[in-house]
């Protein structure tokens, strides 16, 4: 391929890959804000819990990666064929999804201390609120990660990512000095809620 194909190909992608290294960027500066305002102890349960809480999230991200293809050539050929899809995939996901937390959530006071020892109790209640963090993100990532970049609207995701991120950062201080770890897990809430709102009502 000649350069400058190159080029238009990287400078489109451009947003996509900042809305990416934009969301790893808020999930570490959640834990640079938690030692600050809570210490050392808050950020080992959050951590234990995130942990926990990315590999859950990863059941998923087969069904992302198959879906966009789909999602794609439907809205550059039928705008009304992909939302349909859009419609069918949010409805069979989202039960999913939800069903997948709750089991997680009820499981997680005799799961978690076998996962992570007994001086993690703290980390139950913290990621029992993530599982609620998991349904969010499973729509964000729908309606924000795949519809958005189908119809060429990475650089409003992007915009959309970053908003939510200097919204919900100085909200995750405040609240990590009001309530400690729980702090950030409400932040992510806030987060993914953002950035499902702004996609919706843009």
């Amino acid at each position: 391929p000649e350069l400058g194909a190159i080029y238009s190909d990287m400078r489109a992608a451009a947003p996509l890959f900042l809305s990416m290294a934009a969301v790893g960027l808020f999930a570490n500066s959640l834990t640079v804000i938690l030692g600050y305002a809570s210490g050392v102890a808050a950020v080992g349960a959050f951590t234990a819990a995130l942990n926990l809480y990315k590999a859950a999230q990863g059941i998923f991200a087969p069904l992302y990666q198959i879906i966009f293809p789909r999602f794609s050539h439907l809205f550059h050929h039928d705008d009304a064929a992909g939302i349909r899809m859009l419609k069918q995939v949010l409805l069979g996901q989202t039960p999913l999804t939800m069903l997948v937390a709750g089991c997680l959530a009820i499981s997680a006071p005799w799961v978690l201390p076998l996962l992570l020892g007994s001086n993690f109790d703290s980390a139950i209640l913290v990621f029992q609120w993530m599982c609620l963090v998991l349904v969010l993100n499973g729509i964000a990532n729908l309606i924000g990660g795949q519809l958005m970049v189908a119809l060429n609207h990475q650089l409003f995701y992007t915009k959309a990512v970053l908003v939510a991120g200097l919204v919900a950062l100085p909200a995750a201080w405040l609240m990590n000095l009001w309530v400690g770890d729980i702090g950030s897990v409400w932040a992510m809430v806030i987060f993914e809620a953002l950035i499902i709102g702004i996609c919706v009502i843009g």
